[in-house]
């Protein structure tokens, strides 16, 4: 903010839950306790900023430890005492999205891999007929942070950034 005040985001967001019922899951993780917390706060003055960028999976005999927005980073196997057992390193894709935003695009046009003779060709394995997008899959996922962002915003099924002298996170 241009006037040295601090913004009205919110900075803070603290979520934990219990994963229901999937009829799509290809691993059944029903009753898992899912606990989230992003911190987006600057640092005090004379504080420093621990900028941890970390996603951590916690199952009844270990653990994945790896970093959430991070593509390329080691992905660490921890058993239940916390140690790490494995340590497993990847290439990332110079561009990670690209293959997903392509085939979402190539299913909305109908375009398919052709060969010069218009026979199709066996797609690329990184390119698909089917884009694996589902609108539905978003959709759930806008209700989930709808409902987190709720108590702060006092809803968010309106213009509520042109509302900020309501939002119950400010009070």
């Amino acid at each position: 903010v241009e006037d040295g005040s601090y913004p009205l985001v919110e900075d803070y967001v603290s979520m934990k839950g219990r994963i229901g019922p999937c009829d799509w899951a290809v691993i059944s993780s029903e009753g898992a306790i899912v606990e989230c917390l992003w911190d987006f706060s600057p640092p005090d003055e004379n504080e420093k900023k621990n900028d941890e960028d970390e996603l951590i999976i916690t199952g009844a005999k270990g653990s994945l430890r790896m970093a959430g927005m991070g593509a390329g980073l080691p992905i660490e196997v921890l058993d239940v005492d916390g140690n790490v057992i494995e340590t497993i390193e990847f290439e990332a894709p110079m561009h990670a999205a690209q293959p997903l935003i392509q085939s979402i695009v190539n299913e909305l046009r109908g375009v398919y891999n052709n060969d010069d003779d218009g026979e199709q060709q066996q797609q690329q394995p990184h390119f698909l007929d089917r884009s694996p997008a589902r609108a539905e899959n978003a959709v759930r996922t806008s209700e989930v942070l709808d409902t987190i962002l709720n108590s702060y915003y006092g809803g968010r099924h309106d213009e509520f950034w042109r509302r900020p002298e309501s939002w119950p996170g400010l009070k």
